[in-house]
């Protein structure tokens, strides 16, 4: 399997990611989601109330420089909050805001 990058995601990446059938599920939604609109992606971001540089890389498209600055500038709009090593949503109107600045 590769992904957006041609990059293999390799066995020890996967297992490194895959603790739980959560994580399995969430991951396979993720990669299947290739085909949705920003929209649909959007909306699946918001159901899981939380948002990665992980999901950012898979979800749009972007490379991990580019996820990292989308994560920080997040933060520093107050969108989302690192709580225990998770970013929550805290502003689902800002989140879509920032989102849609740098992505579309």
């Amino acid at each position: 399997m590769k992904n957006s990058n041609d990059n293999y995601l390799t066995i020890d990446f996967l297992s490194q990611r895959i603790k739980t059938n959560e994580d399995l599920e969430n991951l396979n939604n993720i990669l299947t989601m290739k085909g949705q609109t920003f929209n649909e992606k959007i909306d699946y971001v918001l159901k899981n109330n939380q948002i990665s540089i992980t999901t950012i890389i898979r979800l749009f498209n972007k490379s991990y420089p580019e996820s990292e600055k989308i994560i920080k500038k997040l933060i520093e709009k107050n969108a989302i909050i690192k709580q225990d090593g998770i970013y929550k949503i805290i502003s689902t109107s800002l989140l879509k805001q920032i989102l849609m600045e740098e992505i579309l």
